[in-house]
């Protein structure tokens, strides 16, 4: 145990964003301090270099007790998650990308779950003329004329789904301002 100790302490030189030097056991130590101060577990992530490579780490530290509720120490962990965090930064840039193109489409693109409205582009919102956060309270069904609604949803008891259809079709809606309006419409299931 002695040896990893060693180890952990002098391996490797972990630098900050602001040209500090760290040994792992040195931070370590800061965020013991730190969970034994507040005596509850706490989560840091420290961002770094090791030999000129950006690094980022999560380390976990809790306090420690005994079967009697005394304070021991503390008891932690700490893992790599670089690759984690820069997937994770650039999934959110592909979305953004990608809520970008369909946000500007002129064909109006709805996605919905159970009916409930997630997600209208901006040709849906100038078609219809509702104000997103009311869009988003509203189910989907909603705005079906009742005629239709057979056209567009399978049921299954009290369950439903949209028809998924290579093929557009039409059906009508009913708007809330009075409106009645005719879509041309495919379904398909995607992701969200």
């Amino acid at each position: 145990h002695k040896k990893e100790d060693e180890l952990f302490e002098n391996n490797i030189l972990f630098i900050d964003g602001n040209d500090k030097a760290f040994t792992f056991n040195s931070i370590s130590s800061e965020y013991d301090e730190i969970a034994l101060d507040i005596l509850e577990p706490q989560n840091f992530i420290k961002k770094g270099f090791i030999e000129g490579k950006e690094v980022i780490f999560k380390f976990y530290v809790a306090p420690f007790y005994d079967e009697n509720g005394k304070l021991l120490g503390t008891i932690g962990s700490g893992r790599n998650v670089t690759l984690e965090m820069k997937a994770l930064k650039e999934l959110a840039a592909s979305e953004k990308k990608y809520r970008t193109l369909i946000s500007n489409l002129h064909e109006s693109i709805v996605i919905t779950r159970n009916s409930r409205i997630l997600f209208a582009n901006d040709a849906f919102l100038n078609l219809t003329k509702i104000p997103s956060e009311k869009l988003y309270s509203m189910s989907f069904i909603s705005l079906i004329k009742p005629d239709y609604r057979n056209t567009v949803i399978e049921y299954e008891g009290n369950d439903y789904n949209f028809k998924i259809s290579e093929e557009p079709y039409g059906f009508e809606m009913e708007l809330p301002d009075g409106r009645e309006i005719t879509i041309r419409n495919r379904n398909v299931e995607i992701e969200w």
